[in-house]
């Protein structure tokens, strides 16, 4: 436990921090764009802006993910007890999750601003369902090894879903 506390709080746990601020500065940005949600051409402006935002994410998670990869013994040489140090080749793919699930994160806010909450909900209790399954399995089966890749699956996973729902619904008109 120790040591998975250590790895989260060090990848998992900055890039979720890092994402929840963003989306609380780009909330009301968000939700001001799309109006009531009613026309078309506000919708598309706030799904432009969240797939570039969605992008930008997604490229800063690669090159995080690229740092840690090349520098996990020395992150963790600097940062961490040296007890812990035995994870720190675990650190990019946390990381790597954190990144992807702030970039669903993203996709999950401009469906939220075009009023078409209803279409995530199947995704989000289905994700979450399968995220506990894959840290159930991946605990009983390859430790913490298993629980960094089953955070890597859900975040994949719901994220995914997400952006599938957002281009089914990108035609649709707001406030399902």
């Amino acid at each position: 436990v120790g040591l998975y506390a250590a790895l989260f709080q060090l990848g998992y746990y900055p890039m979720s921090m890092a994402t929840g601020m963003s989306m609380q500065f780009l909330g009301p940005i968000f939700y001001q764009r799309a109006g009531d949600a009613s026309d078309s051409r506000r919708n598309e402006n706030v799904s432009k802006l969240s797939r570039r935002l969605t992008g930008l994410t997604l490229a800063l998670t690669g090159v995080v993910f690229s740092i840690a990869l090349l520098f996990h013994p020395q992150i963790f040489r600097i940062l961490v007890a040296k007890e812990y140090a035995s994870v720190s080749y675990l650190l990019p793919w946390i990381l790597l999750a954190g990144g992807i699930f702030a970039a669903g994160q993203t996709i999950a806010l401009d469906l939220m601003s075009q009023m078409k909450t209803h279409t995530m909900a199947v995704a989000k209790i289905a994700t979450s369902s399968l995220g506990i399954i894959f840290n159930f399995a991946g605990a009983y089966f390859l430790g913490i090894k298993g629980i960094v890749i089953a955070i890597v699956l859900f975040s994949v996973l719901y994220s995914v879903w997400l952006a599938a729902i957002s281009i089914r619904t990108a035609a649709e008109p707001g406030i399902q």
